[in-house]
């Protein structure tokens, strides 16, 4: 599956700020601040493991392999309240799925760009 180079991408979303996510998972969840310290400590590591998987796979032109990781990142940014990039990841998966012709490198090399400052604050 080859991808389109010139093809302008639209702009990302905001970056994810970690006290809205931990707002986010309170309203949603009502679990106690401890709770939803763990777990947000492991949607941020599902993240960057998930992100180095679509790297990987993007370099093996596995392309099942990407759609699959992105899924599970989509579910894990809807799990805390990213819909934004949610909707970056479903399109990466959608695109893989029809398989379409799109930049999957530069698509995903922004979510690791939008989720570094998230991942940086992190470790």
């Amino acid at each position: 599956m080859e991808h389109r180079e010139n093809s302008p991408l639209p702009p990302l979303p905001p970056e994810p700020k970690l006290e809205a996510m931990r707002q986010y998972l309170h309203a949603a969840t009502l679990l106690h601040p401890e709770q939803i310290e763990k777990i947000l400590t492991a949607s941020i590591r599902s993240i960057a493991v998930n992100l180095a998987q679509a790297d990987e796979a993007l370099h093996q032109a596995d392309y099942p392999a990407l759609g699959r990781v992105v899924h599970t990142l989509k579910g894990t940014f809807l799990q805390c309240g990213l819909t934004d990039w949610a909707e970056k990841a479903q399109e990466i998966h959608s695109g893989v799925r029809a398989g379409q012709e799109l930049p999957f490198a530069e698509m995903v090399a922004g979510l690791k760009r939008g989720m570094a400052p998230l991942l940086a604050r992190s470790e």
